[in-house]
């Protein structure tokens, strides 16, 4: 038979038990939108890489195109010189520094590279076509320089945030350069999306 003390110490124990129960439920339900939150989270930083890998490849593309254009450019420029306008110049520096010094001399030589010099300079193709060479092989080196920095921020998404912003920021912002702007504010974004995940969340 229950006493009213017995019944009073049961229904508390009952209380005490659907607390905890409740409790843990909250609890589980806490973590189940942490971990969604996590989940989303990361799902951004995926998407951040993504956007940032597509902005890059763009601009790499940019840069190898444009750096096959420099080097199809040097040769052109080198042929025709050598080959066409040199050629077409020659007899006159020739002739002119026989007038002065035995042929085959090494007098001789300096006098007819000096004449061709001069020759070039007054002729308006072969001006034209050493500037040309000459811009060709400064964007060459130029690209050249700027190809290894910009694959290395492609690289880099698959890598930590600290490594994307590290990578970014080594290449030098240019203006008016669209898809080089592009990929430097993906990156940007990939760093602030992905930074407060944990290593097993990239």
């Amino acid at each position: 038979m229950h006493t009213p003390a017995t019944r009073a110490r049961s229904s508390s124990k009952q209380r005490r038990r659907s607390a905890c129960v409740i409790g843990y439920l909250l609890l589980a339900l806490c973590s189940l939108k942490s971990l969604s939150g996590c989940k989303s989270q990361a799902e951004k930083c995926d998407a951040a890489r993504t956007n940032a890998e597509q902005a890059w490849r763009i601009y790499v593309t940019a840069l190898a195109s444009a750096h096959a254009a420099a080097l199809a450019t040097q040769a052109d420029t080198k042929s025709k010189l050598t080959s066409q306008v040199e050629a077409r110049l020659s007899d006159a520096s020739a002739r002119a520094a026989s007038q002065r010094y035995d042929r085959g001399t090494d007098a001789w030589q300096r006098a007819y590279q000096a004449n061709q010099s001069a020759a070039c300079a007054g002729d308006s193709e072969c001006a034209q076509l050493k500037q040309a060479n000459a811009n060709a092989i400064e964007q060459t080196d130029d690209l050249m320089h700027k190809l290894p920095l910009a694959r290395a921020g492609l690289a880099a998404l698959r890598g930590d945030a600290e490594a994307i912003k590290r990578a970014a920021a080594a290449v030098t912002p240019e203006q008016g350069n669209a898809p080089l702007q592009k990929a430097k504010l993906a990156s940007d974004a990939a760093y602030r999306a992905c930074k407060d995940l944990p290593s097993s969340s990239r």
